[in-house]
């Protein structure tokens, strides 16, 4: 497994811990991830939707968010918002810089914005 594809992984099984609060291997990681198919299942997506992200988010790689939001459908009117220096939870990172600013209530703003939107055109 590369250096990178080992990270990936690392990474997810550090995150799986946390979301089911049991103990996972990188190999169990690995396999849970494979099963998703993530760019055929985000190609099926007929609504639009809202991607926030952060570059210090430890549970969801700067990379992965924007091949995300690559794949899907721009068409349908998707959007996408970045955070620097915030984390997963869209609060300041230790090592952010002076000018950076809490993404947590502008993402909330921006969340209920894009909702409204929405519902009063009529789109899904």
């Amino acid at each position: 497994v590369s250096q990178s594809r080992y990270a990936l992984y690392d990474r997810a099984r550090r995150a799986l811990e946390g979301f089911f609060g049991s103990s996972w291997t990188n190999d169990e990681a690995e396999t849970w991830i494979s099963h998703l198919d993530f760019p055929s299942r985000l190609a099926q997506i007929q609504t639009s939707i809202q991607l926030h992200y952060s570059d210090q988010d430890r549970y969801s790689p700067l990379t992965w968010n924007e091949q995300v939001f690559a794949a899907l459908n721009p068409a349908l009117g998707h959007a996408q918002h970045f955070y620097p220096d915030n984390t997963h939870q869209f609060e300041l990172a230790p090592q952010s810089r002076a000018t950076s600013q809490r993404g947590r209530e502008l993402m909330m703003q921006r969340t209920i914005t894009f909702f409204r939107e929405r519902n009063s055109s009529g789109r899904p």
